[in-house]
């Protein structure tokens, strides 16, 4: 039996991953730093990188540095 959650078309095998699935679609919040928007679980982490030192964001896309293409 397939597991699939009811805002999207995914399939899961158990329902275990379909939890996990199911955590993309939550509530995401703006970084008051960069305006970034991540679930609340993972914004006292991400504000940690805007306290350790020089902001190395790019002011275009809001991705860090190094994965930026710009």
């Amino acid at each position: 039996a397939a597991y699939v959650p009811k805002t999207c078309n995914a399939s899961f095998a158990t329902r275990d991953r379909l939890r996990s699935h199911l955590a993309c679609h939550e509530d995401k919040v703006p970084c008051q730093v960069c305006g970034k928007y991540l679930r609340a679980a993972y914004m006292a982490d991400h504000l940690k990188k805007h306290s350790e030192g020089p902001s190395n964001f790019c002011s275009i896309c809001n991705r860090e540095g190094q994965k930026c293409s710009h």
